[in-house]
């Protein structure tokens, strides 16, 4: 990429062509704007996952969301970082000034109509997995790994898993051929198809190895979903949901057998928390906020 000869007195951006431009323009002001948790740690935490699996498995699959190095934050004058304290963290020591935003996510439809057509007591054993790509990266193989051993449990899986031809070769049968693992595709979140999942599941589960903040999660909580995470998913759900304790086996397995047998009260009031959670902290309007307060800060 060519940059016109300008000056500026500020280049905010994100990797590789920020570096390009403050290395060019030598601004007053630079602004690094992290969309993921530092690069470091998502590849050493990606590259866990995948030994974690060749241990489980005997196979050892090459990574999908592997980041290239580079110093963006390092030569930053600040970083504006989609996330939570956790998510800054992941940056410590790289920066003068961290100033973090929340994702926005969307709302499409009512939550009073969904919990109105819910069964509670029936979806309380269905969980919703929506992923983009990386499928250990998200977790999936763990939650595959407990569903299929766990039948009075139901998984619905959303995302383009067909994709990833070296995943679905450990994991064909559990995928397609598993009573209680529902392999759904790529829905949209403004389908009806997607909200009919909203209506007969009560949980929305992430074990993700690494992110900013996911936004993947706040869209089911707009619809009311109850979200089981863990706190590398970025989000400070604790008073809605549940943040896994560590990404075993053992531990999601618990909660996620723990949490089928909810009484509707609980469930109702959880899920109710969750959407004013998701209204209050991941829409456009106050990500826009919040993204004005973190440049008036810097600036």
């Amino acid at each position: 990429m060519k940059f016109k000869n300008i000056k500026y007195d500020v280049v905010f951006g994100l990797e590789p062509n920020f570096l390009k431009a403050v290395t060019v323009f030598h601004p007053q002001k630079s602004i690094y704007y992290a969309t993921g948790a530092h690069y470091i740690f998502q590849n050493n935490a990606e590259n866990d996952r995948l030994l974690d699996l060749e241990k489980r498995k005997g196979i050892l699959l090459s990574p999908r969301r592997f980041v290239a190095p580079h110093e963006s934050s390092k030569i930053a004058d600040a970083v504006i970082c989609i996330g939570n304290a956790w998510t800054a963290s992941t940056y410590s020591g790289e920066s003068k000034q961290i100033e973090c935003i929340p994702v926005s996510a969307y709302n499409m439809f009512s939550i009073e109509d969904i919990q109105a057509q819910k069964s509670w007591m029936d979806a309380r054993r269905n969980f919703l997995w929506l992923g983009s790509v990386g499928a250990i990266h998200k977790g999936l193989d763990l939650l595959l790994d407990i569903f299929s051993r766990n039948p009075n449990a139901h998984l619905y899986v959303c995302g383009n898993v067909r994709k990833e031809k070296d995943f679905l070769d450990i994991y064909k049968e559990e995928l397609l051929h598993t009573n209680n693992i529902n392999y759904m595709g790529w829905i949209s979140p403004d389908s009806e198809d997607f909200k009919r999942l909203a209506i007969i599941c009560a949980f929305s589960i992430l074990p993700s190895c690494s992110e900013s903040m996911n936004g993947a999660v706040p869209t089911c909580m707009h619809l009311g979903l109850i979200p089981l995470v863990s706190k590398e998913c970025g989000l400070d759900v604790e008073n809605c949901g549940t943040v896994f304790e560590n990404n075993s086996i053992r531990v999601i397995e618990g909660i996620i057998l723990d949490h089928t047998g909810k009484d509707e009260q609980w469930l109702l009031q959880k899920s109710s928390q969750s959407y004013e959670f998701a209204k209050k902290n991941n829409t456009i309007e106050n990500f826009s906020a919040c993204f004005r307060d973190a440049l008036k800060k810097i600036l």
